[in-house]
């Protein structure tokens, strides 16, 4: 595959012989070979080597003619013979053993930029002689050379000849392979995505299917082939006076592609990021195929994610509690060992993609457990974004959140509880498709998560007085779904009602609205330990109060305080049901034993909802307190007033704390735990965000979050 005698002139430019040639009767060195090419031409020929170079070249050619380190200039000579065999003298018997040869060259030299341009353009000008007549060569996308390639000039040119519309594949081609388009970093690295992406949006605007363009006169050009040894032109182009059209008078088509271009490049912008991150093995999780425009989501999530996705759907369906380490491995392809705010948001906002909704989501009121579990659930269809909860679906998660809790009050949830939470859920008018979906599932989330009251305070004091109302009323029945009132379902409705300003009197008529009724197969089925206690119907009665100075006629009751259904959860008198007209007397000591309860119970209560200082921090220390507050309240707690300031200083002494002495300590500075803890994470999700304190027992406070300066005083 050399050629080799004493003529061989060259089609073009100087120089008695072909620079490829080798003359045998030029001068050799016996020795000392010339590894490194000194002194040699820009276009290195044969005959104007230095003899030390001869002889390194003759040995390179004598052997295997790969090794990596030889001087790129002998190979290019070697190059010189075969693109002259191949193009110049269009030899169609050596094309196929040429080709071979160029390609294993490449693969030893390709390091050398200017050895795979030129490499690669002699492969694709023998891709144009081996196309039959008529026959379109393959667009070019990413050339190696600094010209519009040949395979572009011929294939769009030859279209615009014919008549034939410029389709989106070739019109890609065109725009990225022009020297002057800048090709950004994502359409290289997304390639694959973004061609399709590319005819899509060319289809939508192109409905005909193509970019119809007209030959302009005057507007052909030869389809020349330079030569790397600069001794010979080749006319590629088809025979015949027609020619074929000069691209560069379609300035106009070439915009056009930029634009589609660059559209199509911004959507794989953040796809294109995620793979520089994690390398291209990383561009097959579904964290990364969220990333995609919507419609190359749809198309290759459910073949290039695997069972992934499956197995996170059937999980949805199930609505059963995930480890939140085995949804992480599922979606990006590694557990996470803890489930941060950020962590959990990036996490909802992939799975939305695929039509996937997360529970707990931060940006909706719902707290993670310490246990790290998730809960899927289906959406309605796949969307961009989670978006911000509605003030509708706020009131209902309220009212379902208290709902959940007294339907718990005594111990279990019952199916007939259950079925009114969900009927709950499924009737609130207003929510949009996937906020009922989302709270159908925090139904099962809450039932084994349950909140706090105490962490519901602020968001149910925010609510308007018709929304407090709709909640006390569904509250009520929720707790009469089960056919009976429990003394703990009973406590807490109280509670509640009274934390939303709520008339306690509107409790105890909802109360008997939806109690049990008197039948007594509904009393046969009620438990050994509740006693119901009616009003009758009779006459009015005068009872004896024990320690009153005279008998007090006791007022008749109205309609609804007279059938109100009491329930008490003590030994006395078992299961039976008592009529007040059938009673004569009030057993005393019973009596006072309720009384002195009640008045223990309301002590307990009374300052549950309590955030005022008390009083006892006025006098004599106000000034001093002041002083303190103020001080607490700036540097790094600003933004916290400065009870939780005080309390978070206290906080920071140690990692963890044990549950019971967190609430002794929030209880210290006049502050609820559950409150507290949410106050806290609401001023560290501002400030860091990120939860600051970890619910659970030990409660962790995450100190890296804090200013190194004031972990280290504590």
């Amino acid at each position: 595959m050399v050629y080799v005698g004493r003529i061989l002139a060259p089609a073009e430019g100087y120089g008695r012989n072909d620079n490829c040639l080798v003359d045998p009767g030029l001068t050799v060195s016996k020795s000392n070979a010339d590894a490194v090419g000194q002194n040699m031409d820009y276009w290195p020929a044969y005959e104007s080597m230095r003899p030390s170079s001869r002889r390194a070249f003759l040995e390179w050619l004598s052997g295997d003619r790969a090794g990596p380190d030889t001087y790129i200039g002998y190979v290019f000579v070697y190059l010189y013979g075969l693109e002259r065999r191949a193009v110049l003298e269009r030899s169609v018997e050596d094309r196929p053993a040429i080709r071979a040869e160029v390609e294993r060259l490449l693969a030893v030299y390709g390091h050398h930029g200017s050895f795979r341009r030129y490499a690669g353009d002699l492969l694709a000008v023998l891709d144009i002689l081996d196309l039959a007549p008529g026959q379109d060569p393959a667009p070019v996308f990413f050339p190696s050379g600094g010209d519009l390639p040949l395979e572009i000039r011929i294939g769009v040119g030859a279209r615009i000849r014919d008549g034939r519309p410029v389709d989106a594949d070739w019109l890609l081609a065109w725009t990225m392979s022009h020297p002057e388009t800048r090709v950004r970093t994502p359409a290289r690295r997304a390639f694959e995505h973004l061609r399709p992406e590319f005819a899509t949006e060319f289809g939508r605007r192109n409905p005909s299917g193509g970019l119809p363009l007209k030959v302009r006169k005057g507007g052909t050009s030869p389809i020349l082939y330079r030569a790397a040894s600069g001794t010979f032109s080749a006319d590629l182009g088809p025979t015949g006076a027609e020619g074929l059209p000069d691209l560069a008078r379609y300035p106009e088509a070439l915009a056009t592609g930029r634009e589609l271009l660059e559209l199509c490049t911004e959507r794989f912008d953040a796809y294109s990021r995620y793979l520089g991150r994690g390398g291209a093995s990383a561009g097959e999780t579904l964290q990364a195929l969220a990333l995609l425009p919507p419609g190359r989501r749809r198309s290759v999530s459910r073949e290039a994610a695997g069972d992934g996705l499956a197995w996170l759907a059937a999980r949805a369906a199930a609505g059963a509690p995930v480890p939140f380490q085995d949804v992480c491995a599922r979606v990006g392809g590694q557990p996470q060992e803890k489930a941060t705010p950020a962590r959990l948001r990036d996490l909802a906002d992939t799975l939305c993609r695929f039509g996937l909704g997360l529970i707990p989501d931060p940006r909706f009121p719902l707290r993670a457990p310490s246990s790290s579990a998730v809960l899927l659930f289906p959406l309605d269809a796949p969307s961009e974004s989670v978006g911000p909860p509605s003030d509708i679906y706020k009131a209902a998660f309220l009212t379902l959140s208290v709902g959940m809790l007294v339907a718990k009050a005594d111990g279990e949830v019952t199916d007939d509880e259950r079925s009114t939470l969900n009927e709950l859920v499924a009737t609130t008018p207003g929510l949009a498709p996937d906020e009922r979906r989302r709270l159908a599932a925090d139904a099962c989330w809450l039932e084994a998560h349950p909140a706090e009251l105490p962490s519901l305070r602020s968001r149910l004091s925010e609510l308007d007085t018709g929304q407090r109302q709709s909640i006390g009323d569904a509250l009520v029945r929720v707790a009469s779904s089960d056919g009976s009132h429990h003394r703990a379902e009973i406590a807490l409705l109280e509670k509640a009602f009274r934390q939303m300003g709520l008339d306690q009197d509107r409790l105890y008529a909802a109360l008997h609205r939806a109690g049990p009724g008197p039948d007594a197969a509904r009393a046969a089925e009620a438990p050994d330990d509740l006693v119901r206690v009616a009003l009758g119907t009779g006459s009015e009665r005068t009872y004896a109060i024990p320690g009153a100075p005279a008998p007090i006629a006791a007022p008749r009751p109205s309609a609804a305080a007279r059938q109100v259904a009491v329930t008490d959860t003590s030994s006395v008198q078992g299961g039976r049901t008592v009529a007040a007209e059938a009673a004569d007397q009030v057993d005393a000591e019973r009596l006072m034993a309720i009384r002195a309860e009640t008045f223990a119970i309301s002590a307990v209560l009374a300052g549950v909802f309590d955030t005022e200082p008390e009083a006892a921090n006025a006098g004599s220390t106000g000034a001093a307190r002041a002083e303190e507050d103020a001080a607490e309240a700036g540097g790094a707690f600003a933004g916290l007033d400065p009870r939780h300031a005080r309390l978070l200083r206290e906080l920071i002494a140690r990692p963890a704390w044990p549950r019971a002495e967190f609430d002794r300590l929030a209880r210290e500075f006049g502050l609820m735990p559950g409150a507290a803890m949410e106050d806290l994470n609401a001023w560290a999700y501002d400030c860091f965000d990120d939860v600051l304190v970890e619910e659970g027992d030990p409660v962790h406070v995450n100190l890296h979050l804090l200013p190194e300066t004031l972990s280290e005083a504590a």
